[in-house]
């Protein structure tokens, strides 16, 4: 269904992430941490070492 309409999928992409949205390193980053945050199950200090993060970036992130 999304893919009948290509560039309506894309409106929706925009509009649902926003900047997130960009093909940026530093959204793609942002985009990683809630997914790898709840693959370690809400655990800061295991999503920062997953990263390679400080923790507190983590918190900052999900922020």
């Amino acid at each position: 269904m999304l893919t009948a309409d290509l560039e309506g999928t894309r409106r929706l992409v925009r509009n649902t992430l926003g900047n997130l949205a960009a093909d940026t390193r530093t959204a793609a980053d942002l985009r990683a941490t809630p997914q790898v945050y709840l693959e370690e199950r809400g655990s800061h200090s295991a999503t920062a070492q997953r990263l390679h993060i400080h923790k507190n970036t983590v918190g900052y992130r999900l922020g």
